[in-house]
């Protein structure tokens, strides 16, 4: 119950930038979990986003559900 809060949390929460949280909701990508559950190449569809910024969209994700789970 306490995971699925913290899925279901806008990505306005994640350390990104603003920009990548604009294309992120281009994608209609507006959860943590939305954000986790996207494949790399999804992420990718949107104008001007790289494999690079792809992944750093993808780890800032898994960084905020690690911090949750061990504090």
């Amino acid at each position: 119950e306490y995971l699925k809060k913290q899925l279901d949390k806008n990505i306005d929460v994640l350390e990104i930038t603003e920009w990548q949280k604009s294309k992120l909701k281009e994608l209609n990508i507006n959860t943590i979990g939305d954000l986790l559950q996207s494949t790399e190449s999804k992420l990718m569809m949107a104008y001007y986003v790289g494999e690079v910024k792809a992944r750093q969209m993808k780890n800032a994700a898994m960084a905020a559900v690690f911090e949750y789970l061990f504090g």
